[in-house]
Protein backbone atom coordinates (compact mmCIF):
# COMPACT_ATOMS: atom_id res chain seq x y z
CA UNK A 1 0.00 0.00 0.00
CA UNK A 2 2.96 2.30 0.56
CA UNK A 3 3.74 2.14 -3.15
CA UNK A 4 0.12 3.05 -3.95
CA UNK A 5 0.34 6.11 -1.70
CA UNK A 6 3.57 7.19 -3.32
CA UNK A 7 2.04 6.83 -6.79
CA UNK A 8 -1.05 8.80 -5.79
CA UNK A 9 1.13 11.54 -4.35
CA UNK A 10 3.22 11.71 -7.54
CA UNK A 11 0.07 12.05 -9.60
CA UNK A 12 -1.18 14.86 -7.38
CA UNK A 13 2.18 16.59 -7.87
CA UNK A 14 1.81 16.34 -11.65
CA UNK A 15 -1.75 17.64 -11.39
CA UNK A 16 -0.60 20.69 -9.42
CA UNK A 17 2.21 21.25 -11.93
CA UNK A 18 -0.27 21.19 -14.83
CA UNK A 19 -2.45 23.78 -13.08
CA UNK A 20 0.51 26.00 -12.25
CA UNK A 21 1.59 25.76 -15.88
CA UNK A 22 -1.83 26.83 -17.09
CA UNK A 23 -2.71 23.55 -18.80
CA UNK A 24 -6.27 23.36 -17.58
CA UNK A 25 -7.38 20.58 -19.96
CA UNK A 26 -4.48 18.34 -18.92
CA UNK A 27 -5.31 19.02 -15.27
CA UNK A 28 -8.92 17.96 -15.82
CA UNK A 29 -7.81 14.71 -17.45
CA UNK A 30 -5.26 14.05 -14.71
CA UNK A 31 -7.85 14.65 -12.01
CA UNK A 32 -10.25 12.18 -13.62
CA UNK A 33 -7.49 9.57 -13.77
CA UNK A 34 -6.45 10.28 -10.19
CA UNK A 35 -10.05 9.98 -8.94
CA UNK A 36 -10.37 6.58 -10.61
CA UNK A 37 -7.10 5.32 -9.11
CA UNK A 38 -8.02 6.66 -5.68
CA UNK A 39 -11.36 4.88 -5.83
CA UNK A 40 -9.68 1.58 -6.75
CA UNK A 41 -7.15 2.07 -3.96
CA UNK A 42 -9.88 2.85 -1.40
CA UNK A 43 -11.92 -0.21 -2.32
CA UNK A 44 -8.83 -2.42 -2.02
CA UNK A 45 -7.91 -0.87 1.31
CA UNK A 46 -11.41 -1.31 2.69
CA UNK A 47 -11.31 -4.99 1.75
CA UNK A 48 -8.00 -5.31 3.61
CA UNK A 49 -9.48 -3.52 6.62
CA UNK A 50 -12.47 -5.82 6.61
CA UNK A 51 -10.14 -8.81 6.50
CA UNK A 52 -7.99 -7.39 9.32
CA UNK A 53 -11.08 -6.81 11.40
CA UNK A 54 -12.33 -10.37 10.91
CA UNK A 55 -9.00 -12.19 11.19
CA UNK A 56 -6.86 -10.28 13.67
CA UNK A 57 -9.39 -8.15 15.43
CA UNK A 58 -8.63 -4.67 14.17
CA UNK A 59 -10.82 -2.46 16.37
CA UNK A 60 -14.17 -1.58 14.76
CA UNK A 61 -13.68 2.07 15.75
CA UNK A 62 -10.42 2.21 13.79
CA UNK A 63 -12.11 0.71 10.74
CA UNK A 64 -14.89 3.32 11.00
CA UNK A 65 -12.35 6.13 11.27
CA UNK A 66 -10.50 4.95 8.15
CA UNK A 67 -13.78 4.68 6.21
CA UNK A 68 -14.72 8.21 7.30
CA UNK A 69 -11.34 9.42 6.08
CA UNK A 70 -11.96 7.76 2.73
CA UNK A 71 -15.12 9.83 2.42
CA UNK A 72 -13.09 12.92 3.29
CA UNK A 73 -10.53 12.10 0.58
CA UNK A 74 -13.32 11.78 -1.96
CA UNK A 75 -14.77 15.13 -0.83
CA UNK A 76 -11.39 16.79 -1.37
CA UNK A 77 -11.23 15.37 -4.89
CA UNK A 78 -14.71 16.78 -5.50
CA UNK A 79 -13.51 20.17 -4.22
CA UNK A 80 -10.64 20.11 -6.68
CA UNK A 81 -13.06 19.21 -9.49
CA UNK A 82 -15.30 22.09 -8.44
CA UNK A 83 -12.35 24.51 -8.53
CA UNK A 84 -11.43 23.25 -12.02
CA UNK A 85 -15.04 23.65 -13.18
CA UNK A 86 -14.87 27.30 -12.09
CA UNK A 87 -11.43 27.68 -13.71
CA UNK A 88 -10.07 28.64 -10.28
CA UNK A 89 -6.64 27.10 -10.73
CA UNK A 90 -5.21 28.80 -7.64
CA UNK A 91 -7.90 27.21 -5.46
CA UNK A 92 -7.32 23.90 -7.23
CA UNK A 93 -3.62 24.00 -6.35
CA UNK A 94 -4.47 24.84 -2.73
CA UNK A 95 -6.89 21.92 -2.51
CA UNK A 96 -4.34 19.58 -4.08
CA UNK A 97 -1.89 20.58 -1.34
CA UNK A 98 -4.50 19.86 1.29
CA UNK A 99 -5.33 16.50 -0.28
CA UNK A 100 -1.65 15.55 -0.35
CA UNK A 101 -1.34 16.37 3.36
CA UNK A 102 -4.48 14.48 4.31
CA UNK A 103 -3.41 11.49 2.21
CA UNK A 104 -0.02 11.39 3.94
CA UNK A 105 -1.60 11.54 7.39
CA UNK A 106 -4.11 8.88 6.33
CA UNK A 107 -1.25 6.59 5.29
CA UNK A 108 0.29 6.83 8.76
CA UNK A 109 -3.02 5.98 10.42
CA UNK A 110 -3.59 3.12 8.02
CA UNK A 111 -0.21 1.63 8.86
CA UNK A 112 -1.03 1.84 12.55
CA UNK A 113 -4.38 0.14 12.09
CA UNK A 114 -3.38 -2.55 9.63
CA UNK A 115 0.30 -3.27 9.89
CA UNK A 116 1.07 -2.77 13.54
CA UNK A 117 -1.99 -4.73 14.62
CA UNK A 118 -1.21 -7.64 12.31
CA UNK A 119 2.49 -7.54 13.21
CA UNK A 120 1.63 -7.72 16.92
CA UNK A 121 -0.61 -10.71 16.26
CA UNK A 122 2.00 -12.59 14.23
CA UNK A 123 4.91 -12.10 16.62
Amino acid sequence: MQQDHEQLDLELGRLAQALRGGDHMLACLQLAEFALKLDIYIRREERALSFAHRCVGAPPRAVTIIQREHASLRELVASIASALDRADDRRGVEMIGKLRSVLLFHMVKEQLVLFERTAAETW
